[in-house]
Parts: C-alpha cells; sequence; structure tokens
C-alpha cells in the first residue's frame, strides 16, 4: 500500500491545499460564467482573441489543431476511462478506480449540465447538434484536463519523485494542447477554455482533498502507461482516419474565407 497515512500531518496539508485551491477555482468559474451570462467585458476580449487566432491559421496548423481536437473526442475519452479502469481493477486498486471514474463521470454530468443551463452559442455556429451545440463550458478542455491531470495525480502516488514534474509536465501539455485547439478552431471562445479549466480544476482538487488523505494500492505502473499510450494511439488514429477530412471543413477559417 501507498500512502500519506505514514505522515498524516503531510496528507491533512495535501489535503487543505487540494479544498483551497477547489474553492479558489471555483470561485473563478463562477466570475467567469456570471460575466458570460450578463455579457460582460469578458465577452469582448472573447471576441478580440477569436478574431487575432483566425488572422494567424494557415492549412499546416489547421491540421495539427484538427488533431489535437481528434484526440480528445468522445470516443478517445470514453476508450481511455474504460481501459484505465480496467487495468485499475486487474490491480485490486478500487479506491484508485473510484476516484478515477468519479473525475471523469463527475464532469462530464456536470460540464453537460452548466452546457444545457448557459446555452451559449459558439463562435461557430451549428458546429455540433443538440446540447453539445452550447458553448460554454468547452467540454473538450473541461474533460480532458480532468482526465490528463487525473492519469497525472495516480502516477506521482506510484512513480519515483525524479520522474513526476516531466510526467505531469507532459500530461498537462496534451491536454492544455486540446484545449488550445478549441480556441484556435472557432469551437470555442477563450473564456468557454478558462471557465472549463477552473471547473475541472475545482472538481479534480476537491476529489483529491479525499484521495490523498488514505493510502491507495500499489498498481503495475508499466501498464498503466503502456495502457494510456496504446489506446490514444489506436484510438485517437482510428477517430482521425475517420473524421478527419470531415473536421476539417468543419472547422474551416469562416472569418477569413
Amino acid at each position: 500500500m501507498l500512502g500519506t497515512n505514514k505522515h498524516p500531518t503531510t496528507a491533512n496539508s495535501i489535503s487543505t491545499l487540494c479544498c483551497a485551491l477547489s474553492i479558489a477555482a471555483l470561485l473563478l468559474f463562477l466570475f467567469i460564467g456570471s460575466n458570460v451570462v450578463n455579457q460582460g467585458v469578458i465577452t469582448q476580449i472573447d471576441i478580440a482573441i477569436y478574431q487575432t487566432l483566425q488572422t494567424y491559421r494557415t492549412p499546416t496548423i489547421d491540421t495539427i489543431m484538427i488533431t489535437f481536437t481528434e484526440f480528445g473526442d468522445s470516443i478517445v475519452v470514453v476508450s481511455t476511462t474504460i481501459a484505465l479502469f480496467i487495468v485499475l481493477l486487474s490491480n485490486q486498486a478500487r479506491r484508485t478506480a473510484r476516484f478515477w471514474s468519479a473525475a471523469i463521470v463527475g464532469m462530464a454530468l456536470l460540464n453537460s449540465g452548466i452546457k444545457n443551463s448557459v446555452q451559449r452559442t459558439r463562435p461557430i455556429e451549428d458546429l455540433y447538434t443538440g446540447w453539445s451545440n452550447f458553448s460554454f463550458p468547452s467540454g473538450h478542455s473541461a474533460i480532458n484536463f480532468v482526465m490528463y491531470a487525473s492519469v497525472a495525480i495516480i502516477l506521482i502516488r506510484q512513480i519515483d519523485s525524479r520522474w513526476r514534474l516531466p510526467t505531469i509536465a507532459t500530461l498537462l501539455s496534451m491536454a492544455f494542447l486540446i484545449a488550445f485547439s478549441r480556441m484556435y478552431l472557432g469551437a470555442h471562445w477563450a473564456s468557454d477554455v478558462a471557465g472549463a479549466i477552473c471547473l475541472g480544476t475545482a472538481w479534480l482538487a476537491l476529489l483529491s482533498a479525499f484521495y490523498f488523505r488514505k493510502p491507495v494500492e500499489r498498481i503495475n505502473t508499466a501498464s498503466f502507461i503502456q495502457t494510456l499510450c496504446l489506446v490514444l494511439l489506436l484510438v485517437g488514429v482510428f477517430n482521425i482516419s475517420q473524421h478527419h477530412v470531415e473536421n476539417t471543413d468543419n472547422y474551416k477559417n469562416l472569418l477569413v474565407n
């Protein structure tokens, strides 16, 4: 068993820090959300950022950004969530499996509920159908941030300290590139993405406050990482092969063209 029970003071400090982070992120999310609903100054900043990004678009960068967005699509997230959940259960890591599933499923439900409540129009209208057509907060940004950050949290309790910073940097870089791709492609306003990351941080920090209080089971980190990479590669490439041409048309630069 791994965990912080050998150092209860440290465990309590980490949990307290997570709670503080959760509250701060939630307050920032509420500030952004209130500004969006009331069409405050943030919406003007959104327009300026959107117009600026569109002027820098090129076919090459479009292809790269669409690829990142496709790696963040639902089929990839769901496949990764299920695959890693199975790996955790096979390692008898039930507590970590509960943390993992609660993080992803909870974020998906929260995001969907808020989208339906706010019903903000996207920069590119009619990009999706149903509740997915609403813009605030960005589902790609929120769910992928929580997914990659959750993987980082799980791994830092398992791996040697010298690998923790590179692991966190690598995983969060993927999450932020997916988030940036949503703004670049005109799928979301900047405040949609910022709000999504704040919401994801608030939710994940709250869960982490409980997760860090007790020890966790040791898992086979090699198997965990290999499964993550394999699912991302296979499902991601499959998703790209099925939708890249269509997405290239959907995300075309309407402002310039």
